[in-house]
């Protein structure tokens, strides 16, 4: 809805309709005709029998190939036949089974839902009793389209002036309205540098961590400096990242960069015993998230947001004890070698390549391990690696596996 001022409401305008824009539909279309083309053709290759060994398996097979043919048709039929009205005194949304009638002056206001590709504009009544109106904004407006909506309180407005205005008059921040203005001033642009570092930073660690202990240590820094920002500045920073607020977030490099840290953990170590390790970082987890939620009003009204930052929290903590306990450790390995019994991989949004293993060690029963690609390709069933085994920085014993030299 951010778009050039509309003229004045003008209710000769009206009524008017709207349907998806022509880019919209076509892309819409499309992805709908390739989900029922395929659907289609799964239905008719599994229901005549191929790679089918049992009836279960077909029956399960053209389900699923019918699944998706439907779904495909309903995009696109969902697509040509929605359509958005808007008369003098309400709004009607159509869709393919259900039409939609709200009255102008039943609505409340407006807000506007941020979504990964189309934002959806959303329209609250006055009354409890009526649903909220929810609209995908693919349509292909105009000003009287802006003009309608013109009038309707904007709700998001709404919330950030409230939360503007709290802050600057939070005795915490300073006993005067200019030290007040001159923290978030300040404040601004501090979160937003640390936000960038921290999107470069998981960026570097997720795709080529190398050095890896200075991607690893640029990992466990930057929640730890919003953490310290956050309780020092007794509240100008927010840590969950809510919209609305007039505060800057600190949300990015809270979280990101230890989810990050947990992805490193998971790819590259492996351990024989972790669980004292769970204990200590939900621990310190706890200690930090009752800090951050003693530091922040807007948090303490609402007491459940203090579990969503413990689990943050704990993920952080977790990842950074894990390379700590492995990167920190200073003591004589203990050699072993397996026997590589299998191997596969794992595709997903990332790829991982697996080994499986003979019994080693104190490991008394065939495991399966992850190792990088070039370990991978390299192996073969048959083939022996040699396995170090460690006691651990923080006594949680890990692994590594590698060829035998």
């Amino acid at each position: 809805m951010d778009s050039p001022p509309s003229p004045p409401f003008d209710p000769s305008l009206y009524p008017t309709s709207y349907r998806v824009s022509t880019g919209y539909a076509l892309f819409f279309c499309i992805l709908g005709g390739i989900v029922l083309a395929g659907g289609c053709l799964g239905f008719w290759y599994f229901g005549t029998g191929h790679e089918m060994r049992t009836l279960g398996q077909l029956v399960m097979m053209v389900l699923v190939s019918f699944f998706f043919a439907a779904l495909g048709a309903f995009l696109i039929a969902t697509t040509l036949r929605s359509q958005v009205t808007l008369r003098a005194d309400a709004i009607v949304v159509q869709g393919l089974f259900s039409t939609r009638t709200l009255s102008r002056d039943s609505i409340a206001g407006r807000r506007i839902l941020p979504t990964q590709y189309i934002s959806t504009l959303l329209l609250v009544p006055r009354s409890s009793h009526e649903k909220k109106l929810k609209l995908a904004l693919a349509l292909k407006t105009d000003s009287a389209f802006r003009a309608w909506f013109e009038g309707i309180p904007d709700l998001d407005a709404e919330d950030f002036a409230k939360s503007e205005a709290e802050l600057s008059a939070d005795p915490d921040l300073g006993f005067h309205s200019e030290d007040r203005e001159e923290r978030l001033r300040t404040a601004k642009p501090t979160a937003k540098v640390l936000t960038t570092i921290a999107w470069i930073a998981s960026i570097w660690a997720w795709i080529f961590p190398r050095p890896y202990k200075l991607a690893i240590l640029s990992l466990v820094a930057l929640p730890l400096t919003a953490i310290v920002l956050q309780i020092r500045s007794r509240g100008i920073y927010q840590m969950e990242g809510r919209r609305n607020d007039a505060r800057p977030s600190l949300a990015v490099a809270f979280l990101f960069p230890g989810l990050i840290l947990d992805l490193r953990v998971i790819l590259d170590l492996h351990f024989f015993r972790w669980v004292s390790l769970f204990y200590m970082a939900f621990l310190i987890a706890f200690v930090l998230s009752w800090f951050i939620f003693q530091s922040d009003a807007v948090m303490r009204k609402r007491p459940w947001s203090l579990l969503v930052i413990l689990l943050f929290a704990s993920l952080y903590c977790g990842g950074t004890l894990c390379e700590a306990n492995a990167l920190l450790d200073r003591s004589a390995p203990q050699n072993f070698s397996a026997a590589v019994t299998g191997k596969h991989i794992s595709s997903g949004k990332s790829t991982t390549y697996y080994l499986n293993l003979s019994p080693w060690g104190p490991q008394t029963a065939p495991s399966e391990v992850s190792v990088p690609a070039s370990l991978y390709g390299s192996l073969s069933p048959g083939d022996n690696v040699c396995i170090r085994l460690f006691s651990g920085a923080l006594h949680a014993p890990w692994y590594a596996v590698d060829q035998c030299r």
